[in-house]
């Protein structure tokens, strides 16, 4: 689910552009590694107390994980 980012102007809210896209081609075991990567990222993060991005970062091992099936 994607939530726009909005900023205030002069002309009320406005949605902030999304970030581009960039499409790879992974083989399942570079999978893997980027999903174990990016576990130890948000452990790490949670560990040191920056739990919105603990938080950010589980949610991308949870739709790489979804991907994979």
């Amino acid at each position: 689910m994607y939530i726009p980012s909005t900023i205030r102007t002069s002309f009320g809210p406005r949605a902030l552009p999304r970030c581009p896209m960039v499409c790879v081609s992974l083989t399942q075991a570079e999978l893997h590694v980027l999903i174990r990567a990016i576990e130890r990222d948000a452990t790490s993060a949670e560990e040191e107390g920056r739990m919105s991005a603990a938080d950010s970062l589980s949610w991308r091992v949870a739709a790489l994980r979804e991907a994979m099936r």
